[in-house]
């Protein structure tokens, strides 16, 4: 290695942490990408002092794979990551659930999760919460957090933080929502929605590309009877092909950012189905519980432990603001005739509404699981004064949401201050 004297002192070759940035290297090198300069990248910000030179990269990356006495590849870097956080723990006194933090980015698999809500512009909502806890960490949320994971809106959130787009900037991404898209009478042009999610993640972007956090964002196979969860990822573990007879399932590597946007929001009757993809809120519209058993399906696969959900460090579920429940007449469906036309429009409305409900019972659900494996969980959803559909487009009454959120925001400020130091830890 031809390191001069300036690299050999901020490079510890012997180091865990040397040894796991090299990983990296040689991952970024077989997906071809160069990851000193990436908006994603861990070399954003300036980790090395190798600012010019391809072929110091391939040294590290060639060093190390030596070093540790194998050939990496693509599909084993993250293997030999946890492998090599988990032998070398004790010795470094690093927690091998836990990153080495260079340069505000994690380099391993951490346990700060989040979890977003679908509800189409009450996206708006999160928004302000996202902005509260940035601002009580004194961080971007993007660094916050080790994954993030998101359904329909929450997925569009998530991939905007993910691909390093600020708070602020994915607010306004909204409001084009809904003065360019929601326009007109339902279905509305999907042709609109596509040139503007194209607009916002780029046309050839593709999951894999997402370095950090880890994103998890979900879909409906409509191809499917009964439907089917999907799952769409950033990396490549737990990606199955579809089965026979079914439309073709795209890899990680494969699926664009902006298709994920676009399956997941794929509201029946808003929008056309994408390709087989519905709207993941269709079967998971608070997807905290879908979510964590992924994220425990990978733990387990990573460090071949059965109780890996212990390694999670605290989980975040944002909601798109709630209503209070409201009497109506017990539905009553037996009757025949013209009568019982109202009573089975209420009857599918309610129906509706229960396959999409996000607080309550999925609520608990999740704090439940989280209690039992003593994982701190936060859920932060406000208390509307009325229903705000998803495609609303007045001013009037995206105002007052607002408005009851930021109020909200600080009857939780306790609640948000906990949140932040359990993040910063």
């Amino acid at each position: 290695m031809n390191f001069d004297e300036t690299q050999m002192k901020t490079i510890d070759m012997s180091s865990v942490s040397y040894k796991i940035i090299a990983l990296i290297a040689l991952g970024a090198m077989a997906l071809g990408k160069d990851i000193r300069s990436g908006k994603n990248g861990p070399m954003s910000g300036g980790l090395f002092p190798i600012d010019s030179d391809d072929d110091k990269f391939e040294e590290i990356a060639q060093f190390a794979a030596k070093d540790i006495g194998s050939e990496f590849t693509l599909d084993s870097v993250e293997d030999a990551k946890a492998q090599l956080l988990d032998e070398t723990a004790e010795d470094s006194n690093i927690q091998p659930q836990r990153s080495l933090n260079v340069s505000g980015w994690n380099m391993a698999e951490g346990g700060r999760i989040l979890i977003m809500d679908g509800g189409g512009i009450r996206g708006l909502v999160m928004l302000e919460i996202l902005e509260a806890i940035e601002k009580k960490a004194g961080q971007p949320i993007q660094q916050l957090f080790d994954w993030i994971g998101g359904t329909s809106t929450g997925g569009i959130i998530a991939l905007g933080i993910a691909t390093g787009k600020s708070v602020s900037h994915i607010r306004n991404i909204y409001y084009k929502l809904k003065d360019q898209v929601f326009t007109g009478s339902t279905p509305y042009d999907s042709e609109v929605l596509e040139k503007l999610l194209k607009e916002q993640f780029g046309e050839t972007s593709v999951m894999t590309d997402i370095i950090h956090p880890k994103v998890l964002i979900t879909g409906v196979l409509g191809d499917h009877r009964p439907w089917k969860l999907h799952m769409f990822r950033s990396y490549m573990k737990g990606y199955k092909q579809a089965e026979k007879g079914f439309y073709r399932i795209k890899p990680p590597n494969e699926q664009f950012i902006w298709e994920t946007a676009r399956s997941t929001s794929a509201a029946p009757s808003y929008f056309h189905p994408y390709n087989q993809f519905l709207d993941g809120g269709l079967m998971s519209n608070n997807p905290t519980l879908d979510i964590l058993a992924e994220i425990h399906e990978f733990k387990k696969e990573q460090t071949k432990k059965a109780d890996s959900g212990r390694s999670l460090d605290v989980v975040v579920s944002l909601g798109c603001g709630h209503v209070d429940h409201i009497p109506v007449t017990v539905p009553d469906l037996t009757s025949g005739g013209v009568g019982a036309i109202i009573p089975w429009l209420n009857f599918a409305k309610d129906v509706l509404y229960q396959v999409s409900i996000s607080d309550g019972q999925p609520t608990n659900r999740a704090s439940a699981w989280c209690e039992m494996m003593n994982v701190p969980f936060f859920r932060l959803s406000p208390l509307l004064t009325e229903d705000v559909p998803l495609n609303c487009v007045d001013k009037q009454k995206l105002e007052q949401m607002i408005q009851k959120t930021k109020s909200y925001i600080g009857e939780q400020m306790d609640s948000i201050t906990k949140i932040a130091q359990y993040l910063k830890r």
